[in-house]
């Protein structure tokens, strides 16, 4: 005898599927429905548990019925990949209060789940480190993508054994300083020990030994990348700030920097200003936001007036 082959549809998928429309055991009409194929006469399951491969139930609306079976995205500026748990205190997903009796067993459980969240001293130190980060993170105003860069080198360090005998609050601040390296933002290492919870010293060495170990792709900076930062904190007219614009360029070119970026940028932004504002910044305002000494800045500005005309860039 021969089988008739046609399609049918899937009332939960919604999708045309291809069955054999006859039973192997009755010769009966074999119909599709919630995923399975049974046959109507005899009532066998020809197949179960079909595979749905399309796209999850989405809804972008703001209501509360949302239809997505999906949580949030995993990521690694969560020591756990912010798969965690996370229990209630007072009220539940309802918005409704909780008995006396309930609140005191959700205690209970928070303390006995945070006694069991970490495994090992490693889990611990990661939690805290990734945790310094994110303030450090904030604190700083500095794009996302430090952020989750700056937890991808901490946990290669983990990895390595580059923690022993180290400060931790010393590597969270010199991996954040090392994602803005790599990436080539100007970001100076003394700004990350003002809210670090360690010496300035120890976030250098810090750096040093994740640019050695892991071997870091860092971008040399230039004074250049420094003089918009220079010129909004010193408060620069338009013109000021062309005029630093072009004299950090001949000084870049003519080879007067000589591998010193935020000196010479400081040096380019007082020149600047003492030319052209009427109001000029002061040295200690300039090499502040430099985080150079005042004596570096006249230092890099007597270096500067004796290589390069100034008043020929200015007209």
């Amino acid at each position: 005898m021969s089988r008739v082959y046609n399609s049918t549809f899937d009332e939960q998928s919604g999708n045309q599927l291809p069955n054999e429309t006859r039973c192997p055991e009755c010769d009966g009409r074999v119909r599709a429905d919630g995923g399975e194929r049974a046959c109507e006469d005899c009532g066998l399951v020809v197949e179960e548990r079909r595979i749905d491969h399309g796209a999850e139930w989405r809804t972008f609306d703001d209501d509360t019925e949302s239809k997505s079976r999906v949580g949030a995205p995993r990521t690694t500026t969560r020591h756990d990949r912010g798969l965690s748990t996370t229990i209630g205190y007072k009220r539940d997903g309802g918005d409704s209060q909780f008995s006396a009796a309930k609140q005191r067993r959700l205690h209970r459980q928070r303390r006995e789940h945070s006694r069991a969240q970490f495994d090992s001293k490693q889990e611990r130190n990661e939690m805290y480190g990734l945790a310094e980060i994110r303030r450090l993170h904030g604190a700083l105003d500095m794009p996302k993508s430090m952020w989750e860069r700056a937890c991808e080198l901490f946990r290669a360090a983990q990895r390595k054994g580059l923690f022993v005998g180290r400060s931790l609050d010393a590597f969270t601040a010199g991996a954040l300083y090392a994602a803005c390296r790599c990436a080539g933002l100007p970001r100076q290492i003394e700004a990350f020990a003002k809210h670090a919870r360690c010496p300035l010293q120890k976030i250098r060495n810090a750096y040093q030994v994740l640019n050695i170990e892991l071997d870091l792709e860092t971008q040399f900076r230039t004074p250049s990348d420094f003089v918009p930062k220079l010129a909004s904190a010193g408060g620069l007219s338009p013109e000021a700030r062309r005029l630093a614009r072009r004299l950090v360029d001949t000084v870049e070119s003519e080879g007067v920097a000589r591998g010193r970026s935020s000196g010479v940028a400081a040096a380019c932004v007082y020149i600047a200003s003492q030319v052209a504002d009427p109001e000029p910044v002061t040295q200690a305002v300039v090499s502040e936001a430099a985080h150079v000494s005042d004596n570096t800045v006249r230092s890099r500005r007597r270096d500067i007036q004796e290589e390069i005309d100034i008043g020929a860039l200015r007209g």
